[in-house]
């Protein structure tokens, strides 16, 4: 099934679950952001954040929101971050 984009935080937020970025710890069974023992595999970050068609200012806000939002939980917080310093040439 073919992606479909639009330009907003829950797209984005759809997107890393599309590309199974959010894992039940130690299985391969994949979970939602907030869900409780889930982590992120980070290979699959990579590619989903590579891959992402939204607009920088899109992925901007979202970031923004992902970490300053007290309701957000602590995977979707990491790869927020990750996201970030990729967008400032950081590597990890």
């Amino acid at each position: 099934m073919d992606f479909v984009w639009e330009e907003s935080t829950m797209a984005l937020e759809d997107w890393l679950s599309h590309n199974r970025v959010f894992r039940l710890n130690g299985t391969d069974q994949t979970s939602h952001s907030d869900s409780y023992r889930t982590t992120v595999d980070y290979p699959c970050m990579d590619a989903a954040i590579d891959g992402a068609k939204c607009s920088t200012e899109t992925i901007e806000n979202a970031i923004k929101y992902w970490i300053e939002n007290p309701n957000v939980g602590i995977p979707l917080k990491v790869v927020a971050i990750e996201w970030k310093w990729k967008l400032k040439g950081k590597v990890r």
